[in-house]
């Protein structure tokens, strides 16, 4: 990432914009304020809706820096002092080298789903005055999201951002988030877009009305052979990209699964228990015992601070290499994955995850730790019952003898 970072620091002496999950915009604030530690360097982002809260941006000082994150009730509380006071280890190398890059750091509301991604029109026109450069990664990356938010905030959201950033009068690079499996039904992802399963305007005239009820009903239908709510929305993004791009300096970057960090700022640092991370958390505490996963199958996984380093040094390259004029297929997209030079099998990531946690077992952990991966379903169900449930309701009963509630 240091490689990447001082590659593009001239690029990123600009304002940027950002909108995307909470571990990747922290790493790019840390990547971004390490490499441009000046008085004149700005970031800016807009983030996705989620019921009940506020979503947030953040801002530099003089030349500002937006954030995409959750604000719940606290709009008039500095995002970058009370994120570094409490990942006061995230952020002790940055406060080292940039002591005052916190006073740089302030909230604005936005929501990447409504009109006009719901910024007021006094933070629309800083943003289309000052902003250069557009990392757009805002998403709900729930598999589970009910059809009609995740096309709010991975589709909609991602309409928004580009007709903000067609306004944007010194716009140098934009940068749309995507996946790796964004086309995971295809046996071989490349460099290039691909059919998407519906347009949006086609979508939206189908869902925009209905209850939910009908949406629940009609999901298995739009989805196909699409495994979940979450890929599909974001196929379909990238098709709003490749119609809707027009003359922007855009691309599109596709991230596998994102991991804790490899180095930067510390090693192993992530803020969430998705995916992976949720495997290892749940299985070193012991209360997870087996996986329904093929162990042979590539875990596609790139460290957070990796991610963002290739993240930053795509940017660049968009904003070096020009493409002709209305040439969408010329829109540069770029595959961030690690199984086609490092490849690693999940069994492998199990048994690294497991050799440290039993050098290093967690103070919680309430049963020996052991995994038990196994891609045949039935086999799944039934190690699951003894493994999970058996020992679940064991443990209930004891409690109901002993007079106490269960947990």
């Amino acid at each position: 990432m240091e490689q990447a970072t001082s590659s593009t620091a001239r690029l990123v002496a600009h304002l940027v914009g950002v909108s995307g999950t909470k571990s990747k915009s922290r790493a790019l604030v840390l990547c971004h304020c390490a490499g441009c530690p000046g008085p004149k360097c700005p970031i800016r982002l807009p983030a996705p809706s989620k019921e009940g809260s506020q979503r947030q941006e953040v801002s530099y000082g003089e030349h500002n820096m937006w954030l995409g994150a959750e604000l719940k009730n606290e709009t008039s509380v500095p995002i970058g002092a009370r994120d570094v006071n409490r990942e006061d280890r995230l952020f002790s190398r940055l406060k080292e080298e940039v002591p005052k890059f916190r006073h740089r750091v302030v909230a604005v509301s936005g929501d990447c789903a409504l009109p006009g991604l719901g910024l007021s029109e006094t933070d629309r026109l800083k943003l289309v005055d000052q902003v250069n450069i557009v990392f757009h990664g805002a998403a709900t990356v729930r598999f589970d999201e009910r059809i009609d938010v995740a096309v709010g905030i991975n589709a909609t959201g991602t309409k928004n951002m580009l007709e903000l950033a067609r306004n944007m009068i010194g716009l140098k690079a934009f940068i749309h988030v995507s996946t790796a499996y964004a086309h995971c039904t295809l046996s071989r992802i490349e460099e290039k877009f691909y059919p998407s399963p519906h347009s949006f305007d086609q979508l939206m005239a189908t869902i925009q009305n209905l209850t939910d009820q009908e949406l629940e009903k009609i999901m298995p239908e739009l989805l196909n052979n699409i495994p979940n709510t979450y890929v599909y929305t974001k196929a379909i993004a990238e098709s709003i990209i490749k119609e809707e791009a027009g003359n922007l300096p855009i691309g599109v970057f596709r991230p596998a699964i994102v991991i804790g960090t490899r180095s930067e700022p510390l090693p192993g640092w992530i803020d969430n228990v998705y995916g992976p991370t949720g495997i290892v958390v749940g299985a070193g505490i012991g209360i997870l015992r087996t996986i329904n996963v093929d162990p042979c199958i590539s875990a596609n996984l790139v460290p957070v601070d990796m991610a963002v380093g290739a993240l930053i040094a795509s940017a660049r390259e968009v904003h070096n290499t020009q493409r002709k004029l209305g040439d969408t297929e010329g829109i540069p997209i770029y595959n961030y994955v690690s199984s086609a030079q490092k490849p690693i099998q999940w069994q492998e990531f199990v048994e690294m995850a497991g050799n440290h946690g039993m050098d290093i077992p967690c103070s919680k952990a309430i049963w020996y730790y052991s995994v038990t991966m196994t891609k045949y379903k039935v086999l799944y169900i039934i190690l699951s019952f003894l493994l999970h449930t058996l020992p679940a309701l064991l443990v209930d009963t004891v409690t109901i003898l002993c007079f106490k509630k269960p947990k």
